[in-house]
C-alpha cells in the first residue's frame, strides 16, 4: 500500500511442522535451549504475579494456583524435558517467599503446581502397561 508491495505468507511444509496431538506449532528438538530457559522464566514470572493476585484477594487463592499451574501443563506440552520440573521449582520457591498469604502457594506446592508432570508420567506408564 502507498508503493509497498503487500508481503507474502510462505508455508512450506519442511519448515513449519505441526503436531496435531499436542497442537504444537515447533517440534521439541527444535527450540534452542536459551529460548526454553527464557520461556521457563517468563512462565514462572507470570505464576507468581498470577498467585501474587490470588494471595490479595482471599477468595481467588485456589482458583489461582490452578491457573498458575495451567501455564506448567504449556510447558510440558511444548518444551518437555526437566524444564516444566525447574519451572514447578522456582515458582514453588519464589511464591513461598514473596507472597503474604501463603494458602496459594501452599496449594501449588502441594497440590497444582507438579500434577501436569505426574499426569504425563502416568499416561506413559499406561500406555505401556496396555501395549
Amino acid at each position: 500500500m502507498y508503493g509497498r508491495r503487500p508481503y507474502r505468507l510462505l508455508l512450506r511444509s519442511e519448515k513449519l511442522i505441526i503436531r496435531t496431538d499436542y497442537g504444537s506449532i515447533l517440534p521439541k528438538n527444535n527450540i534452542k535451549k536459551s529460548k526454553k530457559i527464557t520461556l521457563c522464566a517468563i512462565f514462572s514470572a507470570l505464576s507468581v504475579v498470577i498467585m501474587y493476585i490470588g494471595a490479595l484477594f482471599e477468595v481467588l487463592d485456589i482458583s489461582m494456583a490452578c491457573i498458575a499451574s495451567m501455564l506448567v501443563v504449556i510447558t510440558v506440552m511444548e518444551i518437555g524435558g526437566i524444564y516444566p520440573w525447574l519451572l514447578y521449582g522456582v515458582t514453588s520457591t519464589l511464591s513461598m517467599l514473596i507472597l503474604p498469604q501463603k494458602f496459594a502457594a501452599l496449594i501449588y506446592l502441594f497440590v497444582a503446581g507438579y500434577y501436569p508432570m505426574l499426569k504425563t508420567i502416568f499416561e506413559r506408564c499406561e500406555k505401556r502397561l496396555i501395549t
